[in-house]
């Protein structure tokens, strides 16, 4: 996820599963793909007089070439493009997909609104002169859930909820994951085009970037209250008392309900000395009791910068733009590093990928916040450094969505899509050849979903018409 849009409050995990249970406060955030977050009043929903999760196909379908599939895609074209076009842009989503879910041991089906369309004066406004956004893809949903282990209610993606199959759980939203391109880029290469050119990306290679993006690689620190930033906290969450906007800023009271972490952020270590970073959301989150009532979004940031915490905030803002500071931990005590050696700060990108240098010429180049240019999946030689390794998911990163709490299918590294064919044509190890069935009980709720949740191209549109768009992967 990519987002560059800086204004006050843009709002833009080793657990067992036993020990997720839902949060009582059931407040979620719907994540933008390029702009404000938005606040959902979700509450708590009980399986217990439900079917059992692994048996809710709960999808956005438009054809029949998913029936079969744990990652169901509704895909949208923009009308402007050429059929050929839109055909090239629903093979990429239909094998990224299948990358991911022959990486992924996916126990419910993850439903994607994926849209292939013009952004720029049409829908946002684009700045003249400067190059036109690629797209992104994020959660639609991330779900607090309170961790046992350590008694703290974080941000689960909802995917990974859904994988977790808890009896109680936050209520859902009709899709999983959010995704949006600008048909109108000249930097996609999609197979059958000629020769990749020298500043072209595989789109299918960005389609498996996102798609991690929107499973859950994504962190909350961020600097959610400066134009240039300064200070980075977790998520900040509100309860606001009048809905209405002025100017992007909601007037009248608000309440405040705390700075959240996301599930990847319980794995966030200083390199210095392997300290956890949640400590030190604590501390910040010591500012104010939860639900202190301030009279407004002015009041409560006046407050927040003078108090004796805004210090952390502002050290964590040297981690982020110092390289090597800041870590995912792994369960083996292995450190990845994350992005912190960019200057300056730049939102989307810092902090929630791996590091550039890092992880250049390695297997696990792929969540690097700058997409490899004249490289395809047919031969990722070029970049990952090995020409066994086929998979653009590397080990470390399957690593960090075991740690989540995501089931992973064993011996993924040589799975391969084959050149110029669509997702129907692979070469899978052997442990990965059986495609998931769905029963006939599954296929009927499947159905009976499809017909409750269909969404129209024109509500699409206008969901992404309310974005602001960045520059992804440039």
């Amino acid at each position: 996820m990519h987002i560059n849009n800086k204004s006050i409050f843009l709002f833009p995990f080793l657990l067992l599963i036993f020990n997720h249970i839902p949060s009582i406060s059931s407040q979620c955030i719907e994540p933008p793909l390029f702009g404000k977050t938005h606040n959902k009043a979700c509450p708590s929903v009980s399986e217990s007089q439900k079917k059992p999760l692994n048996k809710i196909t709960n999808s956005l379908v438009n054809d029949d070439d998913n029936s079969n599939s744990m990652i169901k895609i509704m895909f949208t074209c923009d009308e402007k493009s050429t059929p050929e076009t839109c055909k090239k842009a629903d093979i990429a989503f239909k094998n990224a997909a299948t990358i991911v879910e022959n990486t992924f041991d996916l126990k419910v089906p993850i439903a994607v609104n994926a849209s292939f369309v013009k952004l720029c004066g049409t829908f946002i406004k684009c700045a003249v002169g400067q190059p036109e956004p690629l797209g992104a893809a994020a959660p639609s949903r991330l779900l607090p859930i309170k961790d046992n282990t350590d008694g703290e209610t974080r941000l689960f993606p909802q995917a990974l909820v859904k994988q977790l199959q808890l009896s109680e759980h936050p209520e859902f939203s009709p899709v999983d994951i959010v995704a949006g391109f600008n048909s109108n880029s000249n930097a996609f290469w999609f197979r059958g085009d000629p020769p990749i050119g020298k500043d072209q990306v595989d789109f299918e290679i960005i389609l498996v970037h996102e798609f991690l993006h929107g499973l859950g690689f994504i962190t909350s620190w961020d600097d959610y209250f400066n134009a240039n930033a300064s200070s980075l906290t977790p998520t900040p969450s509100f309860i606001f008392t009048n809905p209405e906007e002025t100017d992007g800023i909601k007037e009248g009271p608000i309440t405040f309900t705390g700075f959240q972490e996301y599930i990847l952020d319980r794995h966030l270590v200083l390199t210095k000395d392997n300290s956890s970073l949640t400590p030190i959301a604590k501390k910040i989150n010591g500012f104010a009791p939860l639900n202190t009532k301030f009279d407004d979004q002015k009041a409560f940031l006046d407050a927040f910068t003078k108090s004796p915490v805004y210090k952390e905030t502002e050290i964590m803002f040297k981690n982020s733009i110092t390289r090597g500071s800041v870590a995912i931990r792994l369960v083996d005590g292995e450190n990845v590093l994350i992005e912190t050696g960019l200057v300056p700060f730049k939102p989307g990108s810092t902090f929630s990928h791996v590091d550039f240098d890092a992880f250049g010429n390695t297997t696990d180049f792929l969540m690097r916040f700058k997409a490899p240019r004249q490289v395809i999946l047919d031969d990722l030689s070029p970049i990952n450094g090995d020409p066994e390794y086929t998979n653009p998911i590397g080990p470390k990163i399957i690593s960090i969505f075991k740690s989540l709490g995501y089931p992973m299918k064993e011996n993924s590294s040589t799975f391969k899509i084959i050149s110029n064919q669509n997702q129907d044509s692979l070469t899978k190890p052997s442990q990965n050849s059986n495609k998931t069935k769905l029963t006939t009980e599954q296929q009927q709720q499947q159905q009976q979903t499809n017909n409750a949740f269909t969404i129209t191209t024109n509500t699409l549109l206008l969901f992404l018409s309310s974005f602001l768009i960045s520059n992804l992967l440039l």
